[in-house]
């Protein structure tokens, strides 16, 4: 299986957000466990601006330096 990209991560997930009330069981826990880890790497500034950052082509999981 291929591995995700920081972008790819973050659109399935917005994907997945939008839809959250038609989420089944599997995907409403595949949501929450990336939210999870989306919490643990970025700070709260960059969480809450995932949309316009996903939507600018910014890979938030690229290093900082």
């Amino acid at each position: 299986m291929e591995t995700l990209t920081g972008r790819e991560i973050v659109g399935v997930y917005l994907f997945l957000k939008s839809r959250e009330e038609e989420l089944d069981d599997v995907l409403t826990k595949l949501m929450m466990r990336m939210e999870k880890s989306l919490y643990s790497k970025l700070s709260i500034e960059e969480f809450e601006r995932l949309p316009d950052l996903y939507s600018s082509n910014v890979d938030v999981f690229e290093e900082k330096g």
